[in-house]
């Protein structure tokens, strides 16, 4: 069976997902498999954003209770967990709402040893934020666990959900963040 994270089993791994992921997971119909086969978790902000969409856009891609009531977990993130984590990346400030949410969340499980878990996020900013608190090995792409699902995609993932995407950013930006500590 596939692992994304070593000697722990595909079903008891947990996957923190951003907005954005939940919408391409739903708009590409592979979000059923991804939550019957891992724990697919997120926070409060993430989820009411997923509901929320404008549906007067072009590429609207509803969200639907029902497809939310699939997470494994909605965490409640408390105002001290986001400022003891803006506290640790000042940079985070100018993430969108529900990222700070999440990488919040995600600092909190860090800070208490838990390491049983990974994100999934699409957006650059989110990839720099995991450099700078130094989680950038738990990012993976939504293609990568999909793959490790079984899962194909019903059309194309949107190319930032690629691993190719994920690597090179996540590269780039590791130099970058390596070249300011000098």
């Amino acid at each position: 069976m596939p692992r994304l994270l070593a000697g722990v089993p595909l079903d008891q791994t947990v996957v923190l997902v951003d907005t954005c992921t939940i919408i391409e997971a739903v708009r590409t119909d592979l979000w059923n498999r991804l939550t019957g086969a891992i724990r697919v978790e997120t926070v409060e902000k993430c989820r009411e954003e997923a509901l929320a969409g404008d549906s007067t856009s072009f590429d609207y891609v509803a969200v639907t209770p029902d497809d939310l009531n699939r997470l494994s977990a909605v965490h409640l993130v408390s105002q001290a967990d986001v400022d003891l984590y803006l506290a640790h990346d000042s940079d985070a400030i100018d993430m969108d709402a529900g990222e700070r949410m999440l990488f919040a969340h995600a600092f909190t499980r860090l800070r208490r040893g838990d390491s049983v878990w990974i994100l999934t996020s699409s957006d650059k900013a989110t990839i720099r934020a995991a450099i700078r608190i130094d989680i950038h090995d738990a990012l993976h792409s939504l293609e990568e666990i999909a793959g490790a699902v079984d899962a194909r995609p019903r059309q194309p993932l949107e190319s930032q959900h690629s691993t190719k995407f994920l690597q090179r950013f996540r590269t780039e930006y590791l130099l970058e963040h390596q070249m300011r500590k000098r």
